[in-house]
């Protein structure tokens, strides 16, 4: 049966639960994941004739007005031969924090359930949103990690942290936090329970038996773990002097390979100098048990100084700071030994730090660095991007208090569902008025009998995604990779584009196609300044825009595209200001993006 909002006929599109969170129009689908839809083959035309009938709709939508008409253009080349890059297909990812909201310091910050010691996991709403990620990764870290202590075997703080339950997370005594092995269970019951990827960060502090005891007992009650992390921001040492013993307990625990935790490591500061990466380069040589080199990365430090509103919208300062992801990657590939080849995660960061700045970095505007650092990230190599902070801090994804989602996770959401494993590389080009071109080019240098001129694109990160450098198109960003299974075939391609800019532009492309389904993202309130809304609105069919909300019982509104003309000579799309937008090129052909060509890493 057709779902709410669509007039496909029964006959001829049948939707499978739960796929309302990502509905595609009826096409003609292979083998899809247990979240995709099946579809009865049809031909082109039937396709097209259905595509074209339609209705778009999201929960609780209510009308936006309509962006002013574009006055400039960017135009974006795809190299689909090749691959940029492969990721995991956990590339998402959300973190969780131990900071207390009641023992001071950072904590007081960070509010209500910002702890993964007290965080409700039974709440039904939280437990709805994680499902909503299924598939992506959870880590469970953060500065308080390299204290904990588990509440397990024989050592002497393990007996003292018996001592103390069970109020051991009220103060005075707040850290460290000891964490029962029930507790534990509870963690990865809810990452199971979710689809979720479980990252745990270990407290590689001194001696490491309370560690080992940990991994025995975790053994034993055969909860699922998918990477240990050998500490948070400790360097490099507890790594070179007990990453081999707990390498050797975890391969004694898990004999079996294929259901063995990775291990991964040392989540310490990326965005340092290039002393501090010089560290990096020592572990990536000095050892091989690690499955993953994984930093941390915020955009702007100390919460992010007082023009971070500002910077959030300049789309150069944020091309500075995604340049960490870059140096990373180049790290640890320049110093791999013959047979170890570790993938790089980004292990936590947002973008501002010290638990972020609220009524900034968990509206709106947060999601344009998130979406594009993703994007970026992705293209150069990194393997998975853990979002700092699923609940908790200024930049949660979902409200500690409410439990309501923020604008970001949608963007999570979205991103996590549509763009599949593999990366390419795009190219970028400004069509902008003739009077806003400083460059002084004649009508022989790209004036085409228009008011718009071409601009050619100086790419910074040659070979990576584009971005543009002239005005007032230079606000664009655009990254692609081949689309998800769930809602493309072989050879389609999403397109990734997130505009900074205050005023309207359009993307457009030479991909050929034979129709794109977009899904468009903007402020659910256009008013808001610097684009600081709390909410996400979502275009709909006829340019409505609907604010996303949750239904009934907590269910996820189903996150249809509008689907658009696309053909042989390309397309366009106009990207209102401040807008993220997704768009899957079907029928694009993109050699890359076969079966063979797209394998996932881990």
């Amino acid at each position: 049966t057709a779902a709410v909002g669509t007039t496909c006929p029964a006959a001829l599109c049948t939707f499978l639960p739960p796929v309302d969170l990502l509905l595609t129009a009826c096409r003609p689908e292979k083998a899809r994941s247990a979240m995709a839809v099946a579809v009865a083959p049809l031909n082109l035309w039937r396709r097209t004739a259905l595509v074209a009938a339609m209705t778009i709709m999201a929960v609780g939508s209510t009308d936006v007005p309509a962006p002013a008409p574009p006055t400039s253009s960017v135009t974006v080349g795809v190299t689909t031969s090749t691959a940029a890059s492969t990721v995991s297909p956990h590339f998402v990812g959300v973190n969780t924090d131990w900071w207390l909201s009641n023992c001071g310091g950072e904590g007081s910050n960070w509010g209500a359930n910002a702890s993964i010691a007290v965080l409700d996991l039974a709440n039904p709403r939280l437990n709805a949103l994680a499902r909503g990620l299924s598939g992506a990764t959870w880590r469970i870290g953060g500065t308080h990690g390299d204290s904990v202590v588990y509440q397990v075997g024989n050592t002497s703080s393990a007996k003292s942290c018996a001592a103390k339950s069970p109020q051991w997370h009220h103060p005075p005594d707040c850290y460290p936090v000891c964490l029962t092995l029930d507790r534990f269970a509870q963690i990865a019951d809810f990452a199971a329970t979710a689809g979720l990827k479980l990252v745990f960060g270990l407290n590689m502090q001194g001696d490491v038996t309370n560690v080992i005891d940990f991994l025995e007992a975790v053994a034993s009650r055969n909860l699922s773990v998918d990477t240990f992390e050998l500490g948070n921001e400790l360097g490099i040492k507890p790594i070179l002097t007990n990453g081999k013993a707990i390498a050797d307990a975890v391969g004694r625990l898990w004999p079996d390979v294929g259901t063995r935790p990775l291990l991964a490591g040392p989540d310490d500061a990326g965005d340092g100098d290039d002393a501090s990466r010089q560290e990096f380069a020592t572990l990536v040589s000095s050892q091989t048990s690690l499955a993953a080199i994984t930093f941390h990365a915020y955009a702007f430090h100390h919460g992010g100084g007082p023009t971070l509103n500002e910077d959030l919208l300049n789309a150069e300062k944020i091309d500075a700071a995604a340049e960490v992801y870059d140096a990373m990657v180049a790290v640890v590939r320049d110093h791999v030994s013959q047979g170890y080849t570790p993938g790089v995660w980004m292990g936590e960061g947002n973008a501002a730090g010290y638990g972020g700045r609220r009524n900034t970095t968990n509206t709106f505007v947060n999601g344009l660095w998130y979406v594009n650092a993703m994007g970026h990230a992705a293209t150069v190599g990194v393997g998975r991007f853990l979002r700092q902070t699923l609940v908790g801090g200024g930049y949660e994804l979902v409200d500690g208090s409410t439990f309501l989602p923020n604008p970001d996770y949608w963007s999570a959401v979205l991103y996590h569902r549509l763009v599949g494993v593999a990366m390419l590389n795009t190219s970028l080009a400004a069509n902008v008025p003739a009077a806003a071109d400083s460059g002084g080019r004649s009508d022989a240098d790209g004036v085409h009998g228009d008011p718009l001129r071409d601009v050619a694109i100086n790419n910074k990160h040659a070979g990576a995604s584009g971005k543009t450098t002239a005005t007032p198109a230079d606000s664009v960003r655009v990254h692609a990779a081949c689309a998800a299974p769930a809602v493309g075939d072989a050879g389609d391609v999403v397109l990734i584009a997130v505009s900074f800019a205050q005023a309207p532009t359009t993307l457009k492309s030479g991909l050929v196609g034979v129709g794109a389904s977009v899904w468009q993202l903007q402020p659910g309130d256009t008013t808001a300044p610097e684009c600081r809304s709390s909410t996400a609105a979502l275009l709909g069919e006829g340019g409505a825009w609907g604010n996303l909300t949750l239904g009934a019982d907590d269910t996820l509104p189903p996150l249809r595209p509008v689907n658009t003309s696309w053909g042989a000579e390309g397309g366009s799309l106009a990207l209102p200001p401040c807008s993220i937008s997704f768009v899957v090129v079907h029928g694009a052909g993109a050699a890359a993006c076969t079966a063979t060509a797209s394998t996932p890493c881990s």
